[in-house]
């Protein structure tokens, strides 16, 4: 069985890198390959992802998988992504669904699809599938990758019930269980920030700012 660890050393990534001038662009000769993005048109379907997860494996690659709202997505996201990818050959995100974000009023803010497409533009994210469950646990059953990576927030023992049940079933099957190290940040005091900067602009008769971006303070309910 499987242990929990609250890090991971990074494992040997098998991705092929090209070589690149000064300006990150190819060098030389060198012929670039279309990327599986460029060759296929991106599903967020659950049952794909999991089909290619279990090609992933039978070539022998190990399969990371990050599991969250991602609403808005942010920097400390981007950060949690980098760190879980060093620790597979693969990076799997699975987003949750609208009907299951229970953040409060206004949220999510941006959809589920928007949420999915902007993860999946992310270059060291492999594959993005939309949660359509109320936790982990079915995701982990369907897409049974080598390693399930959380923040550094639920490492401690207050963390919530919700996580504890998605760490047993993953240890039940024989996932391992890691934790990024990189400092957690919140979206919701981001949120709260923007709010602050929206009603620091006059609305319009549309109760949009000067950009016509509905006010942040009314999605938030803020006064």
């Amino acid at each position: 069985m499987s242990e929990a660890h609250s890090f991971r050393p990074g494992a040997t990534q098998n991705h092929a890198r090209q070589p690149a001038d000064a300006c990150g662009s190819p060098a030389g000769n060198v012929t670039v390959q279309p990327s599986a993005r460029e060759r296929h048109e991106v599903s967020f379907a659950i049952t794909e992802v999991a089909q290619r997860v279990r090609t992933w494996r039978h070539q022998g690659l190990t399969v990371a998988l990050c599991h969250g709202c991602f609403d808005p997505l942010h920097i400390g996201h981007v950060d949690h992504f980098r760190e879980a990818a060093s620790y597979a050959d693969r990076l799997v995100v699975t987003v949750t669904a609208d009907r299951f974000v229970a953040k409060g009023e206004g949220r999510p803010v941006f959809d589920q699809n928007a949420r999915a497409r902007m993860v999946d533009a992310i270059r060291f994210v492999d594959a993005v599938a939309i949660n359509d469950w109320a936790n982990a646990i079915a995701t982990l059953e369907c897409v049974r990758p080598n390693i399930f990576v959380k923040g550094i927030d639920y490492a401690g023992p207050n963390s919530s019930a919700a996580f504890a049940a998605e760490r047993e079933a993953a240890l039940r099957l024989g996932i391992e269980v890691c934790f990024t190290r990189s400092a957690k940040e919140s979206a919701t005091a981001l949120l709260h920030r923007l709010a602050v900067i929206s009603r620091s602009t006059p609305p319009s008769e549309e109760g949009t700012d000067r950009c016509g971006i509905p006010h942040l303070s009314s999605r938030l309910g803020a006064g």
